[in-house]
């Protein structure tokens, strides 16, 4: 049986260190936890690939690789596992234990490359796995062991290197593997480069056998030769560390000397674009590059061109794909150096705001690629969802950057153009939740009254996708009065829904019997509107609406347009309130006289693939707005609860939701009774 990997192709070819992959297999053979430890550059996630595609097909479960580099916050961590085994936590559960019931029982490898910055929260999730799946197995890589009980460290070496006083190039020098790493990589620099004979085994040597110090020495043979590589690389080694002898540097102090020895050798423009490109979280594409990088030195038409000179001198990385255009990263050690570089040139904040603006724009795209109104081919949409598949660190990055300075409103918007993202995918439901809460606390009294209005009314679904509904309450309570007062009806709705949901009555100032005289953080106090503050067709003051009500009640404003509908859209007429109750319908909902012909549930405005639904499913979805349970659906269309339940599961799988209560909510968002009802 073919084990199910991930992991990447090799960028290059893999020299030397055979005999550390075949003793590294027999102590997975034997050892549950292997921790690859030792200094940045020192080649722990090549190895620890190379192992892994070695050993994968005794996983039968899978062999995964989990990238932790990105992790800034303890409860991302088990959220990067979840992401690659394509879980997410239903109701109160966490991140970790949807990793433990996706694993289960099977034989499975994690391979966590890059625990350096939360070791703890790595070791805490290790432990959990490992004792609650006992067919799973990890391969971890940091600088330095997890701690954990009966863990393997194994400490990574530098590449063999020639003895002292062996210059000459011989068969026996050949065969050193920091030499042949060297020959390699120059060869690949250089076509036909040939050696010295003199030169390279001490160039070699004075690297370390590091092998990204190698690599980025060896990429400059392009331009310099060995005999002044070694004369250069001396004479700044020896600059950077003055009071250490050449023969005593620390491996961590030859890579950063070796990096800046190669940072120093750019023209400026590659300069800027190393810098900068630090702004992005785990990897970025051209286009990327282009947006936001570009502008004092550096012009928009010279990020192709600078890109693969930082490629040739192995600053760069070519790593896969992202959305269809090719994917670059940095190896951390360089982008830590050049991280400090952006701050010293004072480049921080601008290029870390312009980044943050970009990952803005790709969400407002998303969101008004979702949104009722023109077609939205598939493949844009589908474009756009793979780009933020991509772009979940630099999302949450710039979420934490705005937090941080104190900046809240682009990250409310950001957050809000994303809701069905996180609560349909499930992705960092709980982080979202916390972010939500501080930059609510902390947003300005000016923040649009809709745009607070959003962000509450999605604290509160989280809220009670997590169990929480007394929560979930005040927040939606919060949420309606403040589209109120921005005389917000689709907003209205969201609120209406989510008391629907929480199957709460509500009146004028939200559900029945809510007086607290202080909500969550961002929340105002008790909610109290005028029967003149509200806008016109809303419920008047003491008017009550039951759950089903307040469904209705959603359904039918989702349908009306403060504009004109468009041509050939057939809407019913609005019935007026009547008194003492709420706003009817002119006519029932129903399958038959909700959707209009050629106008089906959001084809081209999907949130997955194959989102748009049959018929069949159509007359489900529209029941289930109104809180009918899978028996009395089938009651209702003639067929057997099971077909009725398998219908759901299609429709959960083609939306990308884990619950009826998504369906509900988006098919009033998105427009799926935006034809309203017929007369």
């Amino acid at each position: 049986m073919t084990a199910t990997t991930d992991f990447p192709p090799e960028p290059t070819s893999f020299v030397g260190r055979q005999s550390d992959v075949d003793e590294l297999a027999q102590l997975l053979a034997v050892s549950r936890v292997v921790t690859l430890c030792g200094a940045g550059g020192i080649g722990k996630t090549r190895l620890a690939l190379k192992v892994g595609a070695e050993i994968a097909e005794r996983f039968p479960g899978g062999a995964r690789l989990v990238e932790l580099g990105g992790a800034a916050q303890p409860q991302e961590i088990a959220a990067c596992v979840a992401a690659v085994l394509r879980v997410s936590p239903e109701g109160s559960h966490s991140h970790e234990d949807a990793v433990v019931e996706a694993i289960g029982d099977r034989r499975v490898l994690l391979v966590l490359d890059g625990c350096d910055s939360l070791p703890d929260d790595c070791a805490r999730l290790c432990r959990r796995v490992l004792s609650a799946c006992p067919e799973a197995k990890i391969l971890a890589t940091g600088r330095r062991p997890l701690g954990l009980a009966r863990e393997t460290a194994w400490r990574v070496p530098p590449l063999t290197l020639p003895e002292e006083g062996d210059d000459r190039w011989t068969g026996d020098l050949a065969s050193c593997e920091a030499v042949r790493l060297f020959h390699d990589r120059a060869e690949k620099a250089r076509p036909g480069f040939t050696p010295a004979r003199d030169g390279i085994a001490s160039l070699v040597r004075r690297l370390g056998g590091i092998p990204l110090a190698i690599e980025l020495v060896a990429a400059t043979m392009c331009e310099l030769t060995v005999e002044e590589a070694v004369a250069r690389t001396g004479r700044h080694f020896r600059e950077m560390s003055p009071p250490v002898r050449e023969g005593a540097i620390s491996r961590h102090r030859v890579v950063a000397a070796t990096i800046d020895w190669s940072y120093h050798l750019l023209s400026d423009p590659e300069k800027a674009l190393l810098r900068r490109v630090t702004v992005f979280k785990d990897g970025w594409t051209l286009r990327m590059a282009e947006q936001v990088c570009a502008g004092s030195g550096l012009w928009v038409e010279d990020v192709p061109p600078h890109t693969r000179g930082l490629i040739s001198r192995s600053l760069v990385v070519l790593d896969g794909e992202m959305a269809g255009e090719a994917r670059y990263r940095l190896l951390r050690p360089i982008r830590d150096y050049a991280a400090e570089r952006l701050s010293t040139a004072g480049e921080e904040d601008r290029f870390r705001r312009r980044h943050r603006d970009y990952v803005h724009q790709v969400a407002e795209k998303f969101d008004a690629a979702i949104k009722p109104g023109p077609h939205t081919p598939w493949p844009t949409s589908e474009r756009l969802l793979r780009q933020l598949e991509g772009l979940k660190p630099d999302l949450a990055s710039a979420i934490r950057w705005s937090i941080d300075i104190g900046d809240p409103e682009p990250a409310i918007r950001l957050i809000v153009n994303l809701r069905w993202v996180v609560i349909g995918a499930g992705t960092c439901r709980f982080q979202v939740a916390a972010w939500l809460e501080r930059l609510l606390a902390t947003a300005p009294p000016h923040l649009p009254g809709t745009l607070r209005g959003q962000a509450l009314a999605l604290r509160g679904t989280l809220a009670l996708m997590q169990g929480r509904r007394d929560e979930a309450g005040e927040y939606a309570e919060a949420g309606l009065a403040s589209y109120r007062s921005a005389q917000g009806l689709a907003g209205d709705a969201l609120a209406l829904i989510l008391f629907a949901l929480l199957d709460q009555p509500v009146g004028p100032a939200g559900p029945t019997g809510s007086t607290r005289p202080a909500g969550p953080a961002g929340m105002p106090g008790p909610v109290g509107l005028a029967a003149s503050a509200e806008p016109a067709g809303l419920t008047a003051r003491g008017r009550r609406m039951t759950a089903d009500q307040a469904m209705a009640y959603a359904l039918e404003i989702t349908t009306q347009d403060d504009r004109h509908p468009e041509p050939g859209t057939i809407t019913g007429p609005r019935a007026p309130a009547p008194p003492g109750g709420p706003p009817t319908p002119a006519s029932r909902l129903t399958p038959g006289n909700t959707v209009t012909e050629g106008n089906s549930l959001a084809p081209g405005n999907p949130l997955a693939p194959g989102a748009t639904l049959t018929a069949r499913e159509q007359e489900i979805a529209l029941l289930i707005v109104q809180g009918l349970s899978n028996r009395a659906i089938a009651a209702e269309l003639v067929i057997s609860s099971a077909t009725v339940a398998r219908h759901v599961a299609n429709m959960l799988a083609k939306l990308g939701f884990s619950s009826r209560t998504q369906v509900a909510a988006w098919m009033v968002e998105w427009g799926a009774y935006r034809s309203g009802a017929r007369d």
